[in-house]
């Protein structure tokens, strides 16, 4: 990762802007096509290790615009998740980062594939190449997300809310129970979509390391604890309050100060909001 952050550094430009926007249009375009044409894209996008074999080889790339429903609600929803996770991760990473992040896992998801079709007989290649597909690269986004920003929360179904590392933990177990269980007739072939752990490994260990650090547990002196029962009931009592943003250190909320200018730190490691007097003024998190 260190090469990576020099890299961004020295070319911060690098990448297209606004890459979860051109990968969802392309995929909602792929979607359309499926419904409304006599030949869909779908076959001629999707990852096939043979027929990249044959000289097919935009397969290597293409098979992240396929859409992994043909429910048009659930297509939509599944649009939607994407491109607020993608957003999220390329605003708090940057273009260049994020862009080699998107890279990574086409590569890794591709270049496994291909070496499964060389080294796995006939029909397991086939079985693994329904594995390469554009969903297991949603899983690696909500995953760096959830790592990324484990306070923020989802509306499960739209309606319950949940917090992220809560649902990290509940998607993993889903995962691992559909390769272990479901799929363990299998073996050693149900493996395959662990691959998505290394990109997801690579680019979220500082978050993971960051995360196991907070919680550790610590020992706090009578006026820590003092401070944080004060610092508790004021949250209770702001919580009964409908507000958006509030100020990690003074506790502010724009209902209680609506002239007051909130904003959220870059540089903190993790999703922070601050008032204005303590946005340059307040200790990285």
């Amino acid at each position: 990762m260190r090469f990576i952050d020099r890299f961004c550094a020295r070319f911060p430009r690098f990448g297209i802007p606004h890459l979860m926007r051109i990968i969802v249009f392309g995929t909602g375009l792929v979607f359309i096509s499926s419904l409304f044409s006599d030949a869909p894209l779908v076959p001629l996008l999707s990852f096939s290790s043979h027929q990249i074999m044959e000289g097919q080889v935009w397969r290597l790339v293409s098979f992240i615009f396929v859409p992994t429903t043909g429910h048009p609600i659930w297509f939509a929803v599944s649009l939607y998740v994407a491109y607020m996770l993608g957003t999220s991760l390329e605003r708090e990473w940057g273009t260049a980062e994020f862009n080699i992040f998107i890279l990574f896992n086409i590569i890794v998801f591709a270049g496994a594939g291909m070496i499964m079709y060389f080294i796995a007989p006939f029909n397991a290649a086939l079985f693994t190449d329904g594995f390469v597909n554009s969903s297991y690269i949603q899983f690696s986004l909500i995953f760096s997300f959830i790592t990324l920003f484990p306070r923020s929360t989802f509306q499960l179904s739209l309606i319950i809310p949940i917090r992220a590392s809560l649902l990290g933990l509940i998607m993993g177990g889903a995962l691992a129970f559909d390769l272990f269980w479901v799929m363990r007739w299998a073996f050693p072939f149900n493996l395959f979509p662990l691959v998505l752990l290394i990109p997801y490994l690579l680019f979220s260990s500082h978050a993971l390391r960051g995360n196991a650090r907070d919680s550790r547990p610590q020992t706090r002196n009578k006026a820590a604890i003092d401070f944080h029962r004060a610092k508790k009931k004021v949250e209770q009592k702001q919580a009964a309050q409908a507000y958006k943003r509030k100020c990690e250190v003074c506790g502010k909320t724009d209902t209680d100060y609506p002239d007051m200018e909130f904003r959220y730190c870059s540089r903190c490691d993790g999703y922070h909001c601050y008032c204005m007097d303590h946005i340059n003024n307040h200790e990285h998190q």
